[in-house]
This record gives C-alpha cells, sequence and structure tokens, in this order.
C-alpha cells in the first residue's frame, strides 16, 4: 500500500507528460495554424455574403435575363400572328386603304399621327411612281363597235419596278424600325403587293364604255378591268361604274386617256 502512494506522483507526471507530447503533435503551433489558414483560404476562397438586391438589381442582373430578353409586344403579337397562320386559320387584314393605313394596322404597331403620315406619303409616291410608269407604256385602241376604249397596261421593268418597292420597304423600316416592322410583314404577307400590281409587275387590260350613262351624281362610265398576276398563277377581272372625278382617285392610268379620247370626240 504504501508502495503505491510512493509511486503515484510519479505515474501522474508521466501522464501528464505524455498528454502534453500528444497535444503538441496533435495541435500546430500559431504559426503553423495562421499559414494552414492562409493556404486554406488560397485554396478555397471563403464566399462573400450575399446582398440584398433590389428587384431591379435582380431582373438585370440574372443571367437568364441578360440571355433571354423579354419579347417585346411587337415580337408577341408577331408570333401569335405566324402561330396562327402555322395553324391554317386566315386572318382577314388590309394593311392600307387607298389613302391611308388601315385602322387594323394603327392599333396593332401603335402607330402615332406622325408616322401614319409618312407611311401616307410613302404610299402615294410609290402608287404615283407605278401609275406615271404604266401611263408612258399604255397602248389604246377603239372596240370594232367604237363603244368602248380598250387599253393595254404591260408589265413594268422589273428593274424600274424593283426601285420603286425598295425605296417604299425603306421608307416603312425607317419610319417602323426593325420590330415593327416584322410584325408589319407577318400581318401584311403579299397584300400590299398585291394590291399595288406588284408594283406594276402585273399586266392589266382595261375596257371602257364610252357612252356614259346619267345617275344623280352626274355621268358614269362602265369599266372593267383584267389582270394576270405576275406569279402566273392567278388572273382575274372586275367591273365598276363611276364617275369621271371617282375614276381619276382610283385608276389615274384611265382618267388621263379617257378625258383625252373624250376631248377629241371620240365620245358623246
Amino acid at each position: 500500500m504504501k508502495s503505491t502512494l510512493l509511486f503515484a506522483p510519479a505515474l501522474l507526471l508521466v501522464g501528464f507528460g505524455a498528454g502534453y507530447w500528444v497535444h503538441s503533435r496533435l495541435a500546430p503551433s500559431p504559426r503553423h495554424a495562421a499559414s494552414a489558414t492562409a493556404d486554406s483560404s488560397r485554396a478555397a476562397p471563403a464566399e462573400a455574403p450575399t446582398p440584398i438586391a433590389s428587384a431591379k438589381d435582380s431582373s438585370a442582373g440574372s443571367p437568364a435575363s441578360r440571355e433571354e430578353p423579354a419579347a417585346s409586344p411587337y415580337q408577341k403579337r408577331a408570333e401569335a400572328i405566324r402561330w396562327l397562320t402555322d395553324a391554317g386559320l386566315l386572318i382577314g387584314f388590309s394593311s392600307f386603304t387607298r389613302e391611308a393605313p388601315s385602322p387594323g394596322l394603327i392599333k396593332l404597331l401603335d402607330l402615332t399621327t406622325t408616322e401614319s403620315a409618312q407611311l401616307v406619303a410613302a404610299l402615294r409616291q410609290a402608287k404615283t411612281s407605278v401609275e406615271t410608269l404604266r401611263a408612258a407604256n399604255v397602248t389604246t385602241q377603239t372596240s370594232p363597235d367604237g363603244k368602248k376604249l380598250v387599253m393595254q397596261v404591260p408589265a413594268l421593268d422589273p428593274g424600274q419596278s424593283g426601285v420603286i418597292y425598295d425605296r417604299f420597304t425603306s421608307e416603312l423600316e425607317a419610319t417602323l424600325g426593325p420590330e415593327r416592322m416584322a410584325l408589319f410583314r407577318q400581318l401584311d404577307g403579299e397584300k400590299t403587293e398585291r394590291a399595288f400590281d406588284r408594283f406594276g409587275l402585273n399586266a392589266r387590260r382595261y375596257e371602257v364604255r364610252l357612252e356614259s350613262v346619267a345617275s344623280p351624281r352626274g355621268p358614269v362610265y362602265e369599266y372593267e378591268s383584267f389582270y394576270a398576276d405576275a406569279d402566273g398563277r392567278s388572273h382575274g377581272s372586275s367591273k365598276s361604274t363611276a364617275t369621271l372625278d371617282d375614276i381619276r382617285k382610283q385608276e389615274p392610268v384611265i382618267a388621263g386617256i379617257l378625258s383625252a379620247t373624250l376631248g377629241n370626240g371620240a365620245g358623246p
């Protein structure tokens, strides 16, 4: 018993020494700990705290918004019309009346008064250019019975027609910009081109009765128009009755020649 008590202090000293030695081996020194912390921070940098962003910053800075910007109203409208067209659903739509953009076009393109006026000017310039060239190339003859004036209006030279078309399209693009121009093309298709006889590429023939008919509006003339589309797939005709003033507005080529013929005494 005495011997055990004598050895107890010695055993305690040995235990403390062994414990210190093990601790010194497992726990790094402050210098080594600092070095290890620095190496760890270089190897795997700590994440900075994420700032709280406003809704505007979050929307503008997110990768999705940069890579896939939200479609504009005009792009959405064009996509909807494209879907309807691909689905085989026809849309009855006219881009222009005889003198101005249609109400539907004004609404869908959000045209201002100034922009509408610019489109009117482009429309009139194109129409005048086509009709002027047609009038220079038209040939006329009187029917065998002397009752009709027959006018042959040949197709314009493709180069002449192309100049008019390109100028008209450029003026539309300058007024509308790229997004609304894309929507216009989706809406219009070939409607405007067909309305302009493909800017003069369609040949026409007019037959006008030289004898006028009395009406409350004054003397009116009956005339028939025949056309052949430049695509070679369609043709047709239409009949109209109008005063000379109305014809001047609707068919300038007819009006000029008809007035000249009546003035020469060929009519009543």
